[in-house]
């Protein structure tokens, strides 16, 4: 795996899957905030980003988002969204905002969601998560809870203050390599 080297980062190293990040840190040892739910945003724990991502298709929180993709009223769906627990991918955080940074991984994290593509629904998400996961700084790839969406995680050389531009970069980078709308 590499590195995205953004116009505006540092640029340093390229690390392999599981290997050294640009900001010195290990994935495997590299933190990020967990949230009880959406609505809350004070981080109580954190976690190594490759336990979270280890549980995703675990299906850790399988009945959960069986749960979340099988209600077909949009009012309870959304009520069970905002229920699961929430991540912070970018680092981690005292509060969910820029300020409360205390550790940033310069992962971006891209939501394509299928209602601004056209195609099949399951075969568009799965098709960009699969072309997602050809790109070299791609982390993880997956199926949003819902099921409506694919979430992309992408390692970058970005800083705290050079993560919107990175994400701009990203997000072209992505949409033209799979053809979608982030």
């Amino acid at each position: 795996m590499k590195t995205l080297r953004t116009p505006e980062g540092p640029g340093v190293s390229r690390p392999q899957s599981y290997g050294k990040w640009p900001h010195g840190a290990t994935s495997t040892d590299a933190a990020v905030s967990f949230y009880e739910n959406v609505l809350d945003s004070h981080s109580r724990q954190t976690y190594p980003l490759k336990t979270v991502l280890d549980k995703i298709p675990s299906c850790f929180w399988g009945e959960r988002v069986d749960a979340l993709r099988s209600e077909t009223d949009p009012i309870k769906q959304d009520r069970l969204k905002k229920a699961l627990p929430g991540v912070t991918f970018s680092g981690t955080f005292d509060r969910r905002n820029k300020d409360s940074c205390t550790a940033f991984t310069g992962l971006v994290t891209l939501d394509f969601d299928a209602k601004d593509n056209t195609g099949d629904r399951e075969a568009l998400l799965k098709n960009i998560v699969q072309t997602a996961k050809t790109h070299k700084s791609t982390l993880a790839a997956f199926i949003s809870p819902r099921g409506e969406g694919a979430k992309i995680l992408v390692l970058t050389d970005a800083t705290i203050d050079t993560y919107p531009a990175a994400y701009q970069f990203v997000k072209a980078e992505y949409e033209s390599l799979t053809g979608c709308v982030a």
